[in-house]
């Protein structure tokens, strides 16, 4: 199996095992986070993200002057979404930095959802093809954890 089928193998094998996770909190009533439908590319010209959930504020994450990353530790009882501002052209990495497991379950952006790959057992990298708002709905199989956004 070539590299990049293996990639490709092992991307669809995450996603398989977070939709059947996704599945199983949902039927123990433990996801107290309504999610809408990703949001599909904007049709009218317009470029405005829009967030993933419609109960919560999204904790936005500002990168200090002459830094690449910002964080955030907290609550993720229910899931927690963050909006970052990017550029076109970064690889944005999100990487759980406590306890427990991530899952990014969505990301979308200026032109609609994107794919992050697992890099990591603590590390999805995501491409970013435009410059603007980004919105991502983090999982974790505990309560309080910490995460990691760079965008290089």
């Amino acid at each position: 199996m070539n590299q990049a089928k293996k990639h490709q193998f092992d991307y669809d094998q995450q996603i398989t095992l977070i939709i059947e996770q996704i599945s199983r909190i949902e039927e123990e009533n433990l996801l107290r986070t309504p999610l809408k439908e990703i949001p599909t590319p904007p049709i009218n010209g317009s470029t405005k993200s829009r967030p993933l959930s419609t109960s919560q504020v999204a904790t936005r994450i500002k990168f200090s002057t002459g830094s690449y990353c910002g964080s955030y530790s907290g609550k993720f009882s229910g899931g927690r979404e963050f909006v970052l501002n990017l550029r076109r052209g970064q690889t944005l990495t999100s990487r759980n930095t406590g306890g427990g497991i991530q899952y990014d379950v969505l990301a979308t952006g200026p032109t609609g959802p994107i794919r992050g790959q697992k890099v990591a057992d603590n590390r999805i990298d995501y491409y970013v093809p435009a410059t603007g708002d980004y919105y991502i709905h983090v999982e974790s199989t505990i309560n309080y954890n910490s995460i990691e956004f760079c965008a290089f």
